[in-house]
């Protein structure tokens, strides 16, 4: 999740309730719940996403991500998000293994591309503070 967090820094979580887009969630990683991962939600249930020409569209709307330094480069075919799921990425968007990544781990009947509720581990705060900003780690 860099820029927005460090490797290794300590952030501070909140219960899981309503998640909205852009929300930053940590989680059991779908493919292996022994891991925990941190990324933002850009689709909600029943929003279509895709990626391409560097820009992340959903429902057909530009994404507006004034925190992406450098933006993906690499297209992800549309794929709407079943019920009760979220579509996650990284915001080290060049970088970062998440959902646009995890479906060429198996087939697509298995969903591996999404993040089902139930692995919600909690909602970072919108207020925490980067390791880059001073709240180290």
């Amino acid at each position: 999740m860099e820029p927005a967090f460090c490797n290794g820094q300590v952030v501070p979580l909140r219960h899981v309730g309503d998640v909205a887009r852009l929300d930053i969630v940590v989680f059991q990683f779908p493919l292996d719940p022994s891991r925990d991962f941190i990324k933002r939600v850009i689709g909600l249930p029943g929003d279509k996403v895709e990626v391409r020409r560097a820009t992340v569209f959903v429902n057909g709307d530009a994404l507006n991500e004034a925190y992406i330094q450098d933006p993906p480069n690499y297209d992800y075919a549309p794929k709407t998000v079943p019920p009760g799921m979220y579509w996650v990425l990284g915001d080290n968007r060049r970088n970062s293994f998440d959902s646009h990544a995890w479906g060429t781990s198996c087939s697509p009947q298995q969903l591996c591309d999404f993040v089902p509720k139930a692995n919600l581990v909690g909602l970072v705060p919108p207020d925490t503070k980067s390791c880059r900003s001073g709240a180290g780690g």
